[in-house]
């Protein structure tokens, strides 16, 4: 046995905590830390009361550190007399491990354990076997784990990955089986939006959404079914460049010696992808790519994560390259911290109003005192509900009307400038669980209308009807009941700049004392960005002029209303890709070296220091000497409103995205309304 690692035991009240104590005592002890060694350790504690005479006990706790970290969880089915091979896959700080069965197991019939984990062989016996492995650390700790496999009579015959579907096109493949009993029929719980699995394993329809889609399909001869998870790669007709996310590139902290799973998401381009490191970097020690289907049958099939155990604090900075399946690459630099200092929690209980609220947030892993700070995720979400409040201590309480969602960025801050951020989540109801969904529109502009309206919407299975209960609108805004009961809206076109908050109420029209509220403030600037245009219809978003891989890019922002001279800034929120640099001035420019669709989101101020956060604009990069794709906006909303019997047109071009002009357009179908005909121009 070993004396037990750098942990504490820490006194909190009830009242702070997310676990209570025994009633009446308004105090608990918690065992805290975060272990970095691992080993079988022993820890006696002594509890006693404050009687006169003192009663006392004492517990002996044994706390086992395991020292590998086990990602593979189950099994995909076998089928007999057809070649099975499945890697097990964990990971240890200190080396790699050695697999082994267990002495009182055994593995099923036809099949073998080596010691790097690969289950492989060929399946003799049809049934259900379970079997014991024992993963040995370098260090000779053991970790223990059962496995269960189904074994069938059935063969399938088809690959995980089926061939690529187009959105909007027909599609069928029919899954393909042999072995069996008698007459296998096929079966799925859901389909990809637009397919459907017949009984005889026909997959048709007419794919509605592009992406990766996965589906788990039964095939069932009456005797022992074999059950496969399919994944089907749908794309556009023309698909826009592969892309990875900028959001995405910063990873979440990752605290010292804990597991990690993250998994690597791209878009577009043609799937499914594969993912590698790029040439000369490295990711933090202690984790490294793993093909996470291959260890998992919890993943989609292609996907990579970035897995393992941390084993060296320290601000990282490592980059990946994606590939598609016709071999177009795109490459980005993504950050991670990995930090001594955990947050034992920041699950927050609901939270109900006119309930007063309190806990606390307790971090560890650092020399105390710790500091706590929040910072908004964006500019929507309201950090905190009217009447909450967080101390430097971590503090979190308040008493509130307002339900709706909210969310920060938790920073603790150890005494030696560690630090740790958490995303924090709070949901606010009513006594009876009712809540408003809709958070705050974006920043507007005088004149400018309130793009794509804001759809005002609670939780419950009622009707509602909506008031202004604290406040005034921002003039020129209304409330606009539409379509019958549910279908409200703040929409309008305000004239007067300001910042304004109010309070909008849901009422239930079966019982009028259940309503919910929620506070809202609307940024209104006086000025607006005139170039590049703002797009004709809300859904589809602005355009920079596109630009090369390799070749300068320059472009100028320009900004109308309000007291001039204007100064840009990206938002904190967006950052710039690599290569570009917006000046103060509004000047676009930069040389960039990666690919793909970015967005810029300038925020600008006027003279007399009024902010617009403006709409995101899409920018894309396309590699040198490669066509650019044609794309038409992903929009689905409406097109401006109609009048009978007046005048009516829309340019169609504005709804391009990228490709090389002058544009053809022709007409899918004749469902243009009546007396309207579609003429290109």
């Amino acid at each position: 046995m070993k004396s037990k690692p750098s942990w504490k035991l820490k006194r909190q009240r009830t009242s702070d905590a997310l676990v209570g104590g025994p009633a009446g005592t308004g105090q608990v002890f918690v065992l805290t830390g975060v272990p970095t060694v691992p080993g079988v350790y022993t820890v006696t504690v002594q509890a006693q009361d404050s009687a006169a005479i003192p009663n006392t006990g004492v517990r002996t706790i044994t706390i086992t550190v395991l020292p590998s970290t086990v990602l593979t969880g189950t099994l995909p089915d076998a089928s007999i007399g057809h070649a099975y091979s499945r890697p097990l896959v964990a990971f240890d700080p200190n080396g790699p491990v050695t697999w082994s069965v267990a002495p009182t197991s055994g593995m099923p019939p036809g099949l073998a354990l080596d010691p790097a984990g690969a289950v492989t062989g060929t399946p003799t016996q049809v049934g259900t076997f379970s079997f014991t492995v024992n993963i040995t650390s370098p260090t000779g700790l053991v970790t223990t784990r059962t496995y269960t496999l189904n074994v069938s009579g059935i063969f399938i015959q088809d690959p995980t990955i089926l061939p690529t579907a187009i959105a909007g096109a027909a599609y069928n493949y029919a899954l393909t089986t042999t072995g069996g009993a008698g007459t296998v029929l096929w079966s799925v719980v859901s389909m990809p939006p637009g397919l459907n699995l017949s009984a005889t394993g026909v997959v048709s329809g007419t794919p509605t959404t592009p992406g990766v889609f996965t589906f788990i399909a039964t095939a069932n001869d009456g005797v022992r079914p074999i059950v496969r998870q399919f994944t089907i790669p749908i794309r556009l007709p023309i698909p826009p460049l592969l892309d990875i996310s900028l959001a995405s590139t910063r990873l979440s902290d990752i605290v010292l010696g804990s597991n990690v799973t993250v998994v690597l998401n791209a878009a577009n381009g043609m799937p499914p992808y594969t993912w590698r490191l790029a040439s000369g970097s490295t990711l933090p020690p202690g984790l490294r790519l793993v093909d996470a289907n291959a260890a998992s049958s919890g993943f989609l099939p292609a996907t990579t994560i970035i897995a393992g155990i941390a084993t060296a604090p320290g601000a990282y900075v490592f980059d990946v390259i994606a590939t598609d399946a016709v071999g177009a690459e795109v490459r980005r630099t993504y950050t991670v911290n990995v930090t001594r200092v955990a947050l034992l929690s920041t699950v927050i209980p609901n939270i109900v109003t006119g309930t007063a609220f309190s806990m606390r947030f307790a971090a560890v892993g650092g020399t105390a005192p710790y500091t706590y700070t929040m910072a908004p995720l964006n500019t929507g979400t309201d950090m905190l509900p009217a009447g909450f409040n967080l101390t430097s201590g971590g503090q979190l309480s308040g008493t509130t009307n307002s339900t709706g969602s909210y969310a920060f960025a938790l920073t603790a801050r150890e005494s030696g400038g560690n630090t740790i951020t958490r995303t924090v989540n709070l949901t606010v109801t009513n006594a009876s669980g009712l809540r408003v969904l809709t958070t705050n529109p974006p920043d507007l502009w005088v004149g400018g209308g309130l793009r794509g309206e804001t759809e005002l919407d609670v939780n419950g299975a009622s009707t509602y009807t909506w008031a202004l209960t604290a406040g005034a609108l921002p003039p020129g805004l209304h409330l606009d009941t539409i379509n019958g009961p549910n279908n409200t809206e703040l929409d309008g076109a305000p004239t007067t700049a300001g910042t304004y908050t109010f309070t909008l109420r849901a009422t239930d029209n079966a019982n009028a004392s259940n309503f919910a509220e929620h506070v809202f403030t609307v940024r209104i600037a006086p000025m607006q960005i005139v170039s590049p245009p703002v797009a004709l219809l809300a859904d589809l978003g602005s355009e920079l002029p596109s630009g090369r891989a390799g070749v300068p890019y320059s472009f100028t922002l320009k900004a109308a209303g309000g007291t001039a001279p204007y100064t840009f800034a990206q938002s904190p929120f967006v950052p710039l890709p690599a290569g570009l640099t917006l000046s103060s001035s509004g000047v676009i420019s930069g040389m960039m070296t990666v690919t793909g669709r970015f967005v810029i989101v300038p925020v600008v101020t006027d003279a007399a220091g009024r902010v617009l956060n403006s709409p995101g604009m899409g920018l894309v990069i396309a590699p040198a000497g490669v066509p650019l794709p044609l794309v038409i906006g992903n929009f689905d909303g409406e097109l401006p409103g109609a009048s009978a019997g007046a005048p009516f047109a829309f340019p169609l071009d504005r709804m391009i995205r990228t490709g090389t002009g002058p544009f053809t357009w022709t007409l899918a179908a004749a469902l243009h309304p009546p007396t309207m005909p579609y003429r290109h121009e």
